[in-house]
């Protein structure tokens, strides 16, 4: 099957479980730590595919949640077909080299980030780079018991810093280095009650996008598509964080990455493998699609099948697989 690994948020997770995976399509999330959102965790991620990765136990609940670490290294993650790539966030959260999750961390040390004062007052601290600033805070903040000391320590290693157009560059490059196929998908650039856009949101946004078309990448922004749909219909909490989305959105976005990317790299992988890729790619997808695809998906599907067709004239398996398409639609 066709394989693709999401390195992001459930705003890639999303339209891969609810269609991806029911349109013959695979996700390989094998060695993935979870939800990231910094170009930093994705090219960490990257790294980490391979079977010489290391992490210090006690970030490992920072960087992956619910996962085993001894059962993660065991893993083998084989390399995927296309890898979608979310960048979301200009903040990066480091403890020396490695680049924690920012709802992990504040998941872990819950009882500290609890007070939103405290979390902002630590937060710029650790912008601000001054260990020993850090330290006299947590000393003063959270010291009280064993637990407290004990949380500290690790706390206090933390240091913060943002994401710069160049940055992004960097790490976009690295990731199209490393990885064999890979698209970046950006936020969307939602607005608040108001109807103004979030500042610092479309900012960032506007980074990745140029840092992005300046490397060269495959590049999937779900802004326009929220505007035509209208985001009241897009993000599912719209009064809220304007983070998740609705069913509907997740099912129009993977419409747009199967029209523009994916039919696309699977007439490529055609092209270059015919018999391997036709039994490997094709014929999940037609089979799914007539299996629960819905209609104007399976009207795809026959079209591309018509293309094929007319490329590959003595191919038994894709004639066969048009007839059987035709046969449904008859």
């Amino acid at each position: 099957m066709f394989k693709i690994t999401p390195i992001g948020s459930c705003r890639i997770y999303g339209p891969l479980r609810e269609f991806g995976e029911a349109l013959g399509f695979q996700i390989n999330a094998k060695r993935v730590f979870g939800y990231m959102h910094s170009s930093a965790e994705a090219v960490q991620q990257m790294h980490a595919f391979t079977s010489d990765f290391r992490c210090e136990d006690v970030l490992w609940p920072l960087i992956a949640r619910g996962k085993d670490y001894a059962h993660f290294q065991a893993e083998v993650h084989e390399k995927s077909d296309l890898y979608v790539i979310e960048l979301a966030s200009a903040k990066v959260i480091k403890i020396d080299d490695t680049v924690l999750q920012l709802n992990y961390l504040t998941m872990h040390y819950n009882d500290f980030f609890s007070d939103k004062a405290r979390a902002v007052a630590f937060n710029q601290l650790c912008l601000k780079d001054d260990p020993a600033e850090v330290e006299a805070f947590l000393e003063a903040q959270w010291s009280s018991t064993v637990e407290q000391k004990e949380d500290s320590a690790v706390l206090k290693r933390i240091k913060i810093s943002m994401s710069t157009e160049q940055s992004l560059y960097e790490d976009i490059c690295k990731l199209k280095e490393g990885l064999p196929n890979i698209m970046i998908m950006t936020h969307v650039n939602a607005k608040n009650k108001n109807s103004t856009p979030l500042l610092t949101r479309e900012h960032y946004i506007n980074q990745v996008i140029a840092a992005t078309e300046r490397a060269g990448v495959k590049l999937y922004n779900p802004t326009d598509l929220m505007e035509t749909i209208g985001q009241e219909n897009a993000i599912a909490d719209h009064s809220t964080g304007f983070a998740h989305f609705t069913g509907e959105f997740n099912g129009r976005i993977f419409a747009d990455w199967y029209d523009n990317i994916l039919q696309p790299m699977v007439e490529n992988a055609i092209h270059k493998a015919l018999d391997e890729t036709v039994d490997d790619m094709l014929v999940p997808i037609v089979n799914k699609a007539l299996e629960i695809g819905p209609a104007e998906h399976v009207e795809k599907v026959s079209s591309f099948l018509n293309v094929l067709s007319g490329a590959y004239p003595e191919h038994a398996t894709i004639q066969q697989l048009k007839s059987k398409v035709a046969n449904n639609n008859a």
